[in-house]
């Protein structure tokens, strides 16, 4: 076995000889636990409790318990153990990290809790540990299975406000750091970014930006994807700024798009295929004050306060869903929620024909009901490219959500 290093923008890599020992290839639903330390690693003979340990910054020397890096037989260098402790294919670099260190007060209530997998759990010595940096720097996961999507927590407690993390391009944050060390459901909050691809060279890039960012630990977890059926809802919050609705499709960047393969089911929270999602470049993403607290929140079947805030764009924004087959029927309910001005929006839906709403701003905030709000477009067939297509305009346009229901066969509204 060749040995090589190259150092060059704090990036240690490791090239392996063709008679290297393989692992299995990862499967659906299984975890990998990575944690990054100032140089604590567990002193136990049982194992490394499902995590697999980076002692040295900008290093991709996985460390077994003991300390020990040579057990090459039973986990190969080019290997990753899963949250069960099995090996499989995978690796990991680290670049421009600054240091690495271990907080000197112990955060007593993330200790005992369970771990993403509910393979083992966080002890203080594991979470608190970290790498630090100036902002840029990356983690990157490589030799993964390219058939599949990966859920990836990030774990940041230490370091700035304004944190903002970024997963081959998809960008969450910024969080502050009293959100990040919030004590539920998990040690402490993740960043979360769900059925994320991989990207062209077939890794997972995670990029960490603020004025002096930290990773503590990253757990990812493989899925597959399955089709759009009849009773799927795709939900969509657009805008991160009041947070992350739970099993809502994020858009955080004007323009962006949600890739087929990445959206997920609202029911379920599992990976869909046909189906993607594009936002119109706005001019803004905000958590309007004017937004919060709609009184028909608590009677809608997907609405909640983490999708209140807004994209805005003057004289129109607009939300097209692409890849639909062109032989189902859809809903599309639309929330264009703000609680003052007498400013006529108009909400407009195309797919295979076009159907429009105009009413005044505050009288859909009085509806207690989407559906009494003008926001609910029954039966619609896509058009002759399998789009459809939500835009409000008015003197400035505003989305905050839009969830689109997937007809079952012969039904022309969902039951709810």
């Amino acid at each position: 076995m060749a040995l090589i290093r190259h150092i060059g923008m704090g990036i240690v890599s490791l090239l392996l000889c063709g008679g290297a020992v393989q692992a299995a290839q990862i499967t659906d639903g299984q975890w990998i636990q990575l944690n990054f330390t100032d140089g604590w690693t567990p002193d136990q003979a049982g194992g490394e409790d499902g995590f697999n340990y980076f002692l040295t910054h900008n290093s991709a020397v996985r460390t077994l318990f003991g300390g020990s890096t040579t057990n090459t037989v039973t986990y190969p260098l080019n290997a990753l153990i899963d949250s069960t402790g099995v090996a499989v294919d995978g690796s990991v670099t680290s670049a421009d990290w600054v240091n690495r260190g271990a907080q000197a007060v112990t955060w007593t209530f993330g200790a005992g809790k369970a771990t993403p997998s509910g393979n083992g759990t966080w002890s203080a010595d594991e979470y608190v540990n970290f790498f630090h940096g100036i902002g840029g720097e990356t983690v990157t996961i490589g030799d993964l299975n390219t058939n599949l999507r990966y859920h990836v927590y990030v774990y940041s407690l230490q370091g700035a406000n304004d944190l903002n993390i970024d997963v081959n391009g998809s960008l969450i944050g910024p969080y502050s750091k009293a959100d990040r060390i919030a004590s539920t459901p998990a040690p402490y909050t993740p960043y979360v970014f769900s059925n994320a691809l991989l990207n062209a060279s077939g890794k997972l890039v995670v990029t960490f930006d603020s004025v002096n960012p930290a990773v503590n630990a990253i757990v990812i977890q493989a899925a597959s994807t399955t089709p759009l059926k009849g009773g799927d809802a795709i939900a969509v919050d657009i805008s991160s700024k009041g947070g992350s609705a739970t099993n809502f499709n994020v858009i955080s960047t004007s323009g962006r798009r949600l890739e087929n393969g990445t959206l997920i089911d609202y029911n379920d929270g599992s990976p869909r295929t046909g189906v993607s999602v594009a936002l119109s470049a706005v001019q803004g993403l905000n958590d309007d004050a004017t937004a919060n607290n709609w009184p028909g929140t608590a009677a809608d079947p997907y609405y909640v306060a983490e999708a209140d805030d807004i994209a805005y764009n003057a004289p129109a924004v607009g939300l097209t869903f692409s890849g639909l087959d062109k032989s189902r029927r859809y809903n599309i309910r639309a929330y264009c929620l703000i609680g003052s001005g007498t400013t006529s929006d108009t909400l407009t839906v195309t797919g295979a024909d076009t159907q429009s709403d105009i009413r005044r701003r505050d009288a859909r905030w009085a509806a207690t009901t989407l559906e009494d709000a003008g926001g609910v477009f029954e039966n619609l067939a896509t058009d002759v490219s399998g789009n459809i297509t939500v835009t409000m305009s008015s003197s400035t346009g505003f989305l905050n959500a839009v969830v689109l229901e997937v007809l079952p066969p012969g039904m022309v509204f969902i039951v709810r």
